[in-house]
């Protein structure tokens, strides 16, 4: 029966009712042109319409084996279409005159749910022993409304792997024959077709020559494409999985990773993937683990535009033998809405004095950080002193987790200084850099206090009862007039060392005094810790950090939990000394023994001693040893975290710097804006220069101190941005 109407391509696609919506055509040809294009005498065939079925053209075949080769003659029901024959039309069975070709043709209705769709075939073409260029038996599959899905091969196809079968019914000779068994061609029509008739077309034929014949089963349009003689490739809709499979994106680089698995052709040869593509993107990243049969690649997400696109691989199989056409995996719709790059915010929080009026060592701040769109991937929030304590990185992990959400860090005491905020997720390394906001206890001309480079002196006498310490301070004013520190004066405006003494196992009270306005006094007063001892005798390996602070529900005790993941063998001990006047320690409660996570109950300002000794029973006296000041935290307010907007480092197409970082002393600020205005501060944010320039770039000398610097410009949008710059 021929085709009767218009309908949907899966309609009869196993031929299990014959030939209901189907026609077909005949022509012969002597050549074929750019592929599959068959000419006659230099001139464009010209098809004639056939009557189905047709004697050894068209025929319907039921379940069994091929009598010439044995593969079976259907994949799915009971019924498929034999496509041409080994036998000649005519009357000389051996003979295959004029070159016959026979061409299957379905008109149907593109769909959504049908626009991509499977055709399966087997295919068995006899291999001229020499010559017959552009005149092979082939085989084409073609949709009018897909040009780019068309699939096309002659008896070259698989050249290497022929045999020579016996005809046992008309006892033809037969030159070597290529078997290519039940494989699956996908067809692929763009989403924008979609409504519109489009025709499918399926072609054998004979060789040009007229003397070797072509024929092809056909079964299962729309069925699954597995147990694919050709070889198959498969994506997966959805969450990149256990087995590593699936989608993953990352937010960070704002790509979109894909994973899928393929398998190998069955036809003879030892075959390996030759290369993937995915038609009109360019990929980025290809990895293909030949053990586990899966493959993975990265398209950035800015390919996609509003709109979902489709997207499929091609898989190019090789062997020593042949070269077949790619294998063409399902699709799956890409919708950008559905990813959304990593998206992260810090802010910095305001000054909060403790309860205190003129203790700055009590002074702390929090800092927010924002997370969005990380898609469940984990992260890690890491802090990086800028001035960390002699012998000790000043890095911590600060907080872990998954997920998006706000997450409040702190306390952070602000006499510790300037750091750097590093968030990890992924392949992804976000630095944001934070300057505490200034002391809020006390009187103002002390709110701006540094102290830092805190030093051991070890004096080369190999004995930690003989090592000293330093520190350095820093208050901002008017370098005419004097500031007391324990009662000796000192310069505003200007960097002293201030000489401490030995190392002991207490931490020190330093008053700060200005008498400068008659009848008016300032005083504030800070508590130093000393750092550990670094003579020669020892290798003190110990770094403690706070990680967090918590008070019970009543707020008259706190705990504390501190990272002590930097600390080198045998047993850390602490000993904690509470008192609740800094720098009086006539009057304490005492604890002892074993560290462990968290300490405490306290319900006063502590001390604690931190030691390691050879022995679990603490009972040492350690030349290894740091001491931490934990002022007692104002419970009341401790989880009230007051924030305003503070600045972040982030990369920004409107300004770069380069070389960053650098060991020069010089370096150049990249900007792509008409007019750029930029501040630069070292790590103090003491501003060593200011200036506007105009054009692509500026050069800065004279950087000779290692550190880090700041530089603050204005944006586009006029808005202040900062860019961290390490010298080394």
């Amino acid at each position: 029966m021929a085709q009767s109407s218009d309908t949907l391509v899966c309609d009869n696609g196993g031929f299990e009712s014959d030939f209901v919506y189907y026609s077909g055509a005949t022509t012969v040809f002597d050549t074929i042109i750019n592929g599959c294009t068959p000419y006659n005498n230099g001139n464009s065939v010209i098809w004639n319409v056939s009557s189905l079925p047709a004697f050894r053209g068209f025929k319907i075949v039921t379940n069994g084996l091929d009598s010439l080769v044995g593969i079976n003659r259907t994949k799915f029901g009971n019924k498929a279409l034999l496509l041409n024959d080994r036998y000649s039309q005519t009357g000389d069975n051996c003979q295959h005159t004029n070159g016959g070709v026979y061409k299957i043709i379905k008109r149907f209705k593109v769909t959504e749910e049908n626009r991509d769709f499977t055709v399966w075939f087997a295919v068995v073409l006899e291999n001229p022993t020499s010559g017959h260029f552009n005149e092979q038996p082939w085989f084409n599959i073609k949709c009018d409304r897909a040009p780019a899905s068309e699939l096309c091969f002659d008896a070259n196809i698989l050249k290497k792997c022929g045999n020579v079968y016996s005809d046992t019914v008309h006892y033809c000779t037969f030159d070597t024959i290529n078997v290519l068994d039940w494989s699956c061609h996908r067809i692929k029509i763009p989403k924008n077709i979609v409504d519109s008739i489009a025709t499918l077309e399926i072609i054998a034929g004979d060789c040009g020559q007229s003397i070797h014949f072509g024929y092809a089963y056909i079964d299962g349009i729309c069925e699954d494409c597995t147990s694919n003689a050709l070889g198959s490739a498969t994506l997966y809709d959805q969450d990149l999985d256990g087995s590593g499979l699936g989608i993953a994106y990352n937010g960070c680089l704002d790509t979109i990773t894909f994973c899928g698995s393929y398998t190998l052709p069955t036809i003879c040869g030892n075959w390996r993937i030759d290369s993937i593509r995915a038609p009109g993107y360019t990929l980025f990243n290809i990895h293909i683990d030949t053990s586990n049969h899966t493959f993975c690649f990265d398209i950035p997400l800015y390919v996609f535009t509003e709109e979902c696109k489709d997207l499929y691989a091609a898989i190019y199989f090789n062997s020593t033998f042949s070269h077949p056409p790619p294998v063409l995996s399902n699709s799956i719709a890409i919708c950008p809405g559905d990813y959304e790059k990593y998206q992260v915010d810090v802010y910095t929080g305001i000054c909060q004095n403790n309860a205190t009026d003129d203790l700055l060592s009590y002074d702390y701040y929090y800092v927010q950080v924002d997370l969005t769109n990380l898609h469940g991937d984990t992260f890690t929030v890491e802090r990086q002193l800028d001035d960390p304590y002699p012998n000790e990185s000043g890095h911590s992990v600060i907080k872990t987790g998954n997920g998006d959400g706000t997450y409040n860090l702190g306390p952070f005491f602000i006499q510790e200084g300037s750091w750097m905020l590093t968030i990890k997720f992924e392949d992804c390394i976000d630095t944001f850099y934070i300057t505490p906001p200034d002391f809020c206890s006390a009187c103002l001309k002390f709110r701006k206090t540094s102290v830092s480079n805190i030093t051991c002196n070890d004096h080369g006498t190999y004995s930690v009862a003989d090592d000293t310490w330093t520190f350095d301070l820093f208050i901002p004013g008017n370098p005419s007039l004097n500031y007391k520190v324990n009662g000796a004066p000192y310069s505003y405006n200007s960097n002293h060392t201030i000489n401490v003494g030995i190392i002991t196992k207490e931490c020190i009270l330093v008053l700060l005094k200005d008498e400068n306005i008659v009848n008016q006094i300032c005083e504030s007063k800070l508590i130093i810790c000393p750092p550990k001892p670094c003579s020669n005798e020892t290798q003190c390996e110990l770094e403690v950090s706070l990680k967090e602070i918590s008070c019970n529900e009543e707020g008259d005790e706190f705990y504390l939990e501190l990272d002590s993941a930097n600390v080198g063998s045998g047993y850390l001990c602490y000993t904690s000394f509470a008192f609740n006047d800094p720098g009086n320690t006539s009057n304490f409660n005492y604890y002892h023994g074993n560290f462990g996570n968290p300490l405490g109950p306290f319900n006063s300002s502590i001390y604690i001693i931190l030691s390691i000794c050879s022995t679990s029973s603490c009972d040492c006296e350690s030349s290894c040893f740091k001491v931490i000041y934990f002022p007692k935290p104002d419970c009341e307010n401790l989880d009230y975290r007051t924030f305003h907007t503070n600045y972040k480092i982030f990369k920004d197409p409107d300004l770069n710097i380069l070389p960053n970082p650098t060991s020069l002393t010089e370096f150049s600020i990249i900007s792509s804006m008409k007019e750029t205005y930029f501040e630069l501060y070292n790590s103090s944010m003491i501003l060593l220069k200011k200036t506007k320039f105009h054009g692509t770039s500026y050069n800065v000398n004279n950087i000779n101190i290692p550190g880090i610097y700041i530089i603050k410009y204005l944006d586009t949008k006029g808005c202040f941005k900062y860019i961290k710059l390490m010298k080394l």
